[in-house]
């Protein structure tokens, strides 16, 4: 998928924790600004949250977020239709067994 292909996936697949107060209130505490939470959120916004590319870039952007202080991470492969592969490529990369 391209980068844009990418981006659009990945705002599209936020958009219900955008809605959300917790996850304003979390994405605030992150540093986000209302500017970046407003109109389907910004582009900082979505590389912020949105891990892209090939799954050693998408390993090395997770673990990333967990050195800087996240306790867990929700990882939602996009497109949702073919989450398995995706996941299944990504496991590896982050030290996980495939079951």
């Amino acid at each position: 998928m391209t980068r844009p292909r990418t981006c659009a996936a990945g705002r599209e697949a936020i958009q219900v924790h955008l809605g959300l107060a917790n996850y304003q209130a979390n994405l605030a505490r992150m540093g986000s600004g209302e500017d970046d939470l407003a109109d389907r959120g910004s582009d900082a916004l979505v590389d912020a949250v949105v891990a892209q590319g090939d799954a050693a870039t998408t390993a090395d952007q997770l673990r990333t977020q967990l050195e800087a202080g996240a306790s867990r991470l929700v990882v939602n492969a996009v497109p949702s239709a073919d989450r398995l592969p995706v996941l299944t490529e990504l496991a590896p990369a982050l030290g996980i067994a495939a079951r």
